[in-house]
Order: structure tokens, then sequence, then C-alpha cells
């Protein structure tokens, strides 16, 4: 009889045990998945935070880190832009963008070939003048890349009332990568003939194209 009361509690402990280490291990396994679960939860709402405190607020940072090196100034910025101003012109914007520094200038819609040019060199010759090519518009040793300078020059934008064929457009180039600035002109076309065909032909295309209406 005693022996069958050991036997009773051993099998009453042994059941307790296993279920206490049930239940331990239970209790493990629930914590471990609110963890699982609760982290990414946690994470993807320190992002939500973080960028509805940064919303409306500029990125800091620039992919010229180890260029540009001397920095163009905002003072000397202001010095071309005065210095750019010439009589005889509608506009002018000078526009530092990325690491371009663009100078624009509209002159008189009646500007000849020959004014655009005078003032498309006036206007390179006074900015160099400010901005030596050597330190901010050639590559050096300090610096990965330099800025590049463009200047735009134009007597008028083509509309209804002024015809595309008399404007003149010439712009001065001087990339960091270059060692002379280049002049094009992209009103004038490289092959005249080549161009006077393909305007004769759009000019046939919309004759044909009146009769059938």
């Amino acid at each position: 009889m005693a022996e069958k009361k050991k036997n009773s509690q051993k099998k009453t402990t042994g059941g307790k045990g296993r279920w206490a280490n049930l239940n331990k291990t239970s209790k493990i396994l629930y914590t471990v998945a609110v963890i699982v679960i609760l982290v990414p939860l946690l994470f993807l709402g320190y992002i939500y935070i973080s960028a509805k405190e940064n919303s409306g607020k500029p990125t800091v940072g620039s992919r010229f880190d180890d260029s540009l090196n001397p920095a163009i100034t905002e003072q000397q910025l202001e010095d071309v832009k005065k210095a750019v101003v010439f009589d005889g012109t509608d506009k002018v914007e000078v526009n530092l963008i990325s690491a371009t520094l663009r100078i624009t200038i509209d002159a008189a819609d009646d500007a000849s070939s020959d004014t655009i040019n005078q003032l498309m060199e006036q206007a390179y010759e006074k900015t160099v003048a400010i901005l030596p090519v050597e330190t901010y518009f050639s590559n050096n040793k300090e610096s990965d890349k330099m800025y590049d300078l463009e200047v735009h020059v134009f007597n008028y934008i083509p509309d209804e009332a002024k015809p595309a064929e008399q404007q003149i457009y010439m712009v001065k180039t001087k990339t960091s990568g270059a060692t002379e600035p280049n002049v094009s002109v992209p009103t004038t076309p490289k092959n005249e003939e080549v161009a006077n065909e393909l305007l004769e032909g759009q000019k046939e295309a919309q004759a044909d194209a009146q009769k059938g209406q």
C-alpha cells in the first residue's frame, strides 16, 4: 500500500513538473513572438516619426563632397551678377545650379549676330576676371571636379510674332575637364544644305496636309 502511494506521488510530481516545463516554454515562446512582432513595428514607427518631423526640411549633403574646392561664394556670385549687366539687354540671369555657373542674357530683339557674339565674349571675360578659369573652371589636384561655365546669349525666344528663322542664339562653354572654351551657335545649322532640304520637306508635307483637309 505504501509503495502505491509513493508511485502515485511520483506520477503527480512528474506531471506537475512537465506542466511547469510546458508553461515555462510557452512563456518563452510567447515572449520571443512578441519581440519578433514588436521590433519591426517599432522600427517602422521610428521611420514614420522621423519622416514626419523632417518633412519640409532641406536635405543636407552634396554629391560634390570631394569636389568644388575652392567653392564659389555668395559674394562672388553677386559680383558676377553686377558685372554682366550691359546696356541694350532686356534681361540677365545668373544661376549656380549644381556645379554649373550659367549666365543667360536676353539681348534686344533686333540685336545682330555681331552684337550677340560681343555680349557673349564680354560676359565671359568679366566672369573669369572674378572667377579665374584655372581656379574655378579647371579640375585640379585638390578637387575631383570643379565648376562648368556656360554663357547663353540670344536676341529673343521665338513665338507667333517672332520667327524662329531670325533667332540668334550663341553659347560659350568652359567645362572643368576641357582645356579651352567652346562656342556653339544652336540656331545655325552645321550643314546648311541638309537643313534646307529638311525645311523644304516640311513645307511640302504641310502643303499636302492642307490640301487633304
